[in-house]
């Protein structure tokens, strides 16, 4: 693969002592020779030396530590048509960032990857394939694509807590998209209609992006969310609020603005929910 420029990687090594954890940053130069240069090992307390290589498919022994070791690659807006998987096949790598690239598609070569965190965020993206790299996943973004429908083996992602597939086009969610773990969904910019059965299941989620898609009816399954705190329903096309809204307690932020809603019925609502903020054109 041609690189054109320098990869970045920035190396967070986590120390532990009796009071608590000190973070301290390592960058990690990658040139197309397949090397890493590390920086200023010195003065931040690594050693005396101020440099030491590696090859790509060996883990530094200078990292071979007691001490947990997470490290990030940076190959956002790098010109990528495909993800290369080669600087991925590291299982102490925690977070990949493909920003900004061409990529059209992910698929099953990840499953041997064992991340947390994935950004796939401004790409092509339409394919997602399966992947055990899912089941491994805490943190997914995938918004600005193409995606139009969701995998249904998502719902084996038992880690996720952070799902962003806002602006995409996605007109069908999956009977079985219901990430277990999710904390915080984001859906704006779609053309969502319905939330699926299984939604109520989410039992850690939180927040709710479901701004700009295809609503008319506020589906009932969020009145069964236990932690559901911000609800954004902003810009779609919502008549008329149900009687199990005016219940919905535990929300502190509900945005209903760019709806088709009466003002009084708005202000009903506002009454029946004083702890939250109710946000109306």
């Amino acid at each position: 693969m041609t690189m054109r420029s320098i990869l970045i990687l920035s190396i967070s090594l986590l120390t532990f002592n009796t009071i608590g954890q000190e973070i301290k940053p390592l960058v990690f130069r990658l040139t197309k020779g397949d090397t890493a240069e590390v920086d200023n090992l010195a003065q931040d307390g690594f050693g005396s030396a101020s440099q030491m290589f590696w090859q790509t498919d060996l883990q530094p022994a200078t990292l071979q530590s007691r001490t947990p070791v997470y490290a990030s690659v940076d190959l956002s807006n790098s010109g990528l048509r495909t993800v290369p998987f080669d600087y991925c096949a590291h299982n102490w790598m925690s977070s990949y960032n493909f920003e900004g690239n061409n990529i059209r598609k992910i698929g099953q070569r990840f499953g041997k990857v064992s991340t947390d965190t994935l950004f796939l965020a401004n790409n092509a993206i339409s394919n997602v394939k399966r992947s055990g790299l899912f089941r491994r996943l805490v943190y997914l973004d995938l918004s600005n694509n193409r995606i139009e429908k969701i995998p249904v083996d998502w719902t084996g992602m038992y880690r996720l807590t952070h799902l962003d597939l806002s602006y995409n086009r996605i007109n069908d969610l999956s009977a079985l998209f219901a990430p277990p773990a999710a904390e915080i969904i984001l859906l704006e910019g779609n053309a969502i209609s319905n939330l699926p059965r299984r939604f109520k299941d989410l039992k850690s989620l939180y927040q709710l992006d479901l701004g700009d898609n295809n609503i008319k009816y506020i589906p009932k399954s969020l009145a069964k969310l236990p932690r559901l705190e911000v609800l954004d329903l902003s810009d779609n096309h919502i008549k008329k609020i149900p009687s199990f809204a005016h219940r919905m307690n535990k929300l502190r932020t509900l945005d209903l603005s760019g709806n088709p809603l009466e003002l009084d019925e708005v202000d009903r609502l506002r009454k029946s929910l004083p702890d939250c903020e109710v946000i109306f054109n």
